[in-house]
């Protein structure tokens, strides 16, 4: 809550934001959605783990992919996106 009030606070400011800020905005508000769409199959594996400690739950394939794949696809659109904004502009 305290970083929303943060970065909400940084982006409204009249200079342009840092690229960082940006880089982090990107990252922060990311995670949760790369989550989001997965969230049933690690809440299961992880009370599979919990019920059986001594069993090894190998990491859903499908999950591993879709957080990969998404995550790094979030990453070269917002590179892409620094890349784009005139020399000074993103600084």
């Amino acid at each position: 809550m305290v970083a929303t009030a943060v970065l909400a606070t940084n982006l409204l400011r009249p200079e342009p934001a840092p690229a960082i800020l940006f880089m982090y905005s990107v990252v922060f508000a990311s995670i949760p959605i790369a989550l989001f769409p997965v969230r049933a199959r690690m809440l299961k594996d992880y009370i599979a783990q919990q019920q059986n400690p001594d069993i090894k739950i190998k990491p859903d394939r499908l999950t591993t992919a879709w957080v990969a794949g998404f995550i790094s696809t979030v990453l070269l659109v917002a590179v892409l996106a620094l890349m784009a904004t005139p020399y000074g502009q993103g600084n």
